[in-house]
């Protein structure tokens, strides 16, 4: 009887041994994996402050224009070209044939 606890400790130290290695593989992989995961994160945030100080140079310029003086023509054209405003005594036709 003492020979079939001897294989059985056996046994229980080989899978105590089969499961330590087991988990030690899976938090090895763990690791890699949230390495990679954080150099992603760090990536995408130096990409997405790159972009905000290209946004807060663009939003300086366009505070800039719309600070200096500009005259009643210039903002006629301006509303006029680029945001297609008319004045309200104008009349304005639309060509609906798509020609």
């Amino acid at each position: 009887m003492a020979v079939s606890k001897k294989k059985q400790t056996k046994k229980v130290a080989l899978l105590a041994r089969v499961v330590l290695v087991l988990f030690a593989l899976w938090a090895a992989y763990r690791f890699v994996d949230i390495n990679m995961q954080q150099e992603q994160r760090r990536q995408e945030v130096a990409l997405l402050s790159a972009r905000h100080e290209a946004l807060s140079i663009h939003n300086a310029e366009l505070n800039r224009q719309v600070a200096r003086d500009l005259s009643l023509e210039e903002i006629d054209r301006i509303a006029r070209e680029q945001l297609d405003m008319v004045s309200p005594d104008q009349r304005v036709f639309i060509d609906i044939s798509g020609r």
